[in-house]
């Protein structure tokens, strides 16, 4: 297996389908020339020849050739009198060489080969001595060569020391056939068919399948491949290196694929609008996808193609469209398929190589399932082999129809929101992020939602879906019809993420409660928007938590306390606008920034702050309400305050006057004193002379004569 790897579909499985239908007898003849000859191989369940057979091939790259050896035990179970078996046919290559035949004793058998499938495998024809009769048995080995063979031949047998390719089937009944292949260890091997035990011995790998229950159905294809033995070649692509590794002797195809990568990528890169990743592509030329029944497949974990010797340039590009159409980008198989397909033939018509539109499919034909029910199978086998056949046609033409529909450019937008894991109902912020890869229920939505597409619905009730998700489909109708309604319903306002979260992960039985929720919300934001009408406020910070909201129970109060907030806003938008109403409240609100607390109560209304809000607009008209007792009260202070300076200011001059009058008064007073000593006749008074400590004052002088 491949983890990852997305493959294609190539009819060498029918071929190796058929390979082992005619093994058995060649049909017995009778004792006498007029004996009819059976005209169905005979078996021995039906009274036949019993064959018991063990089949050794052995790989041997000195020889580039492969030895085969079936050790043979024919028992005739004929009992019809007279009848013998005289040759028997096995089924070999139509490439072999040296057939020969002896029996247990030595002796020789002859050996002839006549047609079976032109082009694919021949039958040994061993002619039986002696001729066996009813019970009798004969052993014998038959040996023949299996040269290598040049690439792109029909037998698909290469041994070189680069690479092995070895289609295997077997003669023999029923549980009484085995095989043993045998290959050198220094090839990595991968077997397709049926299973085969793996053993390691020295030297050697060996591949067995004892007692095969029907050898008429056993076919593998046994692959080794040596890749240090390749010839390797580096291109350029892309600012990138690829690496394409060839068989030595096919430089034809390590050309081809040098071309085809080099024109094509380019082409894809803008076809897709996808970066070419950044990492070294490995191209290897391999049978493996053969052993699988494909022509080539992209593995994305390893960054490689492994593709087919056949120089079949869809295939190239198909593959190489898979670098970017694989399991990380899609989820369904057909989608990878589909779009791998489509965008190939796209790009071989850009290269100048016309290309047919694929044909309708017949939806009730053979193999016909819905795409989505389509699933990879990696066993070879004709009963799928109808329904892969189907499932490529059907997508290639599926996807051809949606890309035709919203066209290449449309489609780049898809493949962006899906490499972005883009939500598929994108409201007014950037869009958020899913989890997971892509699938085809985002694919719808992106296409209708996204694109405005009219046709992907019905293409997908066509062709996509099963009938259980046919139910799912008439869900989402229901759902789509409600969303819109919530949309139109919303105006500017997108829906909420919660809801378009529901629809993008297609939670439809979520969907209309949650609609419910958001309609709620709305008839609270139109009772706040109507509150609203004719103010300045011309924002609600509701739009952004209702269009972002994961969960819609939770803002269900904020839109409560947006319309209380609005209402309140209402008033103190009018009441500011009414003006102070009188020459008191003009006093009254003298200092106060009332334009500024309405800026303040609109702000917290547009932020998201409904209380602030409230509380601003509360205060504002309280403001209003208190104002004129404010300005009486301030006029009546200013009153009180004047009288008292007047009555104080007239108490001063009284003071300052009276006082003045005393003071000259006394200042008179103190003027005679100063100049006259009373008793003295009203001579003036003489100075203290200064004396010496201890002195004695001088007598005063003697009074003036009479």
């Amino acid at each position: 297996m491949h983890p990852g790897g997305t493959l294609r579909r190539h009819s060498i499985a029918a071929a190796l389908l058929v390979a082992g239908m005619a093994l058995g007898p060649i049909a017995p003849a009778g004792a006498e020339s007029a004996a009819p000859t059976l005209p169905v191989t005979p078996t021995a369940l039906d009274g036949g020849l019993q064959a018991e057979t063990a089949s050794v091939f052995v790989v041997d790259p000195a020889t580039t050739s492969v030895h085969v050896t079936s050790n043979i035990t024919l028992t005739s179970q004929d009992s019809r009198s007279g009848y013998y078996f005289y040759q028997y046919g096995v089924p070999v290559l139509e490439t072999a060489t040296n057939l020969a035949a002896a029996r247990g004793d030595g002796a020789s058998l002859s050996v002839g080969v006549e047609t079976g499938e032109e082009g694919f495998y021949n039958f040994a024809v061993i002619n039986l001595k002696p001729t066996l009769f009813y019970g009798d048995s004969l052993s014998f080995t038959l040996t023949y060569d299996l040269p290598s063979q040049p690439p792109r031949s029909p037998s698909g047998v290469r041994v070189t020391d680069a690479f092995v390719g070895l289609p295997v089937f077997v003669p023999g009944d029923p549980g009484m056939a085995s095989v043993e292949i045998r290959l050198p260890d220094t090839y990595d091997v991968d077997v397709g068919g049926q299973d085969v035990r793996r053993d390691a011995q020295p030297g050697e790998i060996v591949l067995t399948n004892d007692a095969i229950e029907d050898p008429s159905r056993f076919s593998v294809l046994v692959v080794g491949s040596n890749e240090d033995s390749l010839a390797s070649r580096e291109v350029d692509v892309a600012d990138t290196q690829v690496e394409i590794r060839a068989w030595p002797d096919d430089p034809e195809w390590a050309e081809f694929a040098a071309r085809y990568v080099g024109a094509a990528v380019p082409l894809l890169v803008d076809m897709i609008g996808q970066e070419w990743p950044d990492r070294v592509l490995d191209i290897v030329e391999t049978q493996a996808p053969y052993a699988h029944g494909y022509a080539g497949w992209y593995d994305p974990s390893e960054h490689a193609i492994s593709i087919t010797d056949q120089l079949d340039q869809q295939v190239m590009v198909h593959e190489m469209s898979h670098i970017w159409f694989n399991s990380e980008l899609f989820h369904e198989r057909w989608l990878n398929e589909g779009f791998a397909e489509d965008y190939s033939h796209r790009v071989l018509e850009a290269m100048g190589e016309p290309q047919e539109p694929p044909p309708a499919t017949d939806r009730a034909g053979e193999g016909a399932v819905a795409l989505n029910d389509w699933e990879d199978e990696f066993a070879i086998d004709e009963n799928n082999q109808a329904v892969s056949d189907y499932g490529y046609a059907t997508s290639q033409f599926v996807v051809n129809q949606l890309t035709n529909d919203v066209g290449v450019d449309g489609m780049k937008q898809v493949f962006a929101s899906i490499v972005g894991r883009d939500i598929t109902y994108v409201g007014d912020p950037r869009p958020e992020t899913m989890s997971g890869v892509g699938n085809w229920q985002r694919l719808l939505d992106l296409l209708e939602e996204q694109l405005g597409s009219q046709q992907a619905g019905q293409i997908f009730d066509t062709w996509v879906v099963n009938d259980e998700q046919r139910g799912l489909l008439a869900q989402r109708a229901e759902a789509r019809t409600a969303y819109a309604g919530l949309k139109e319903r919303g105006g500017e306002w997108t829906p909420p993420l919660e809801v378009r979260k529901y629809m993008s992960e297609w939670g439809f039985e979520y969907v209309t409660d949650s609609i419910a929720q958001a309609t709620g919300v709305l008839d609270m934001r139109d009772q706040a928007l109507a509150a609203l009408e004719g103010t300045s406020a011309d924002h609600l910070a509701l739009e952004d938590e209702y269009e972002t909201a994961r969960d819609i129970q939770r803002i269900e109060p904020l839109a409560k306390d947006t319309v209380r907030a609005a209402e309140a806003y209402r008033g103190a938008e009018k009441r500011h606008d009414d003006g102070s109403g009188s020459i008191l409240a003009t006093v009254g609100l003298l200092g106060s920034d009332m334009d500024g607390q309405l800026d303040d109560a609109r702000s917290a209304l547009e932020d998201g702050d409904p209380n602030d809000s409230i509380d601003a607009s509360d205060g504002l008209e309280q403001r209003y309400d208190d104002a004129a007792r404010t300005g009486a009260l301030r006029i009546g202070g200013v009153s009180g305050l004047g009288a008292g300076l007047g009555f104080g200011i007239y108490g001063a001059r009284r003071w300052r006057k009276r006082r003045a009058t005393k003071r000259s008064a006394a200042e008179a007073a103190a003027a005679a004193s100063q100049s006259f000593i009373p008793g003295f006749g009203g001579m003036p008074r003489q100075p203290w002379m200064t004396r010496a400590p201890g002195s004695i004052p001088p007598p005063p002088p003697p009074p003036p004569p009479p």
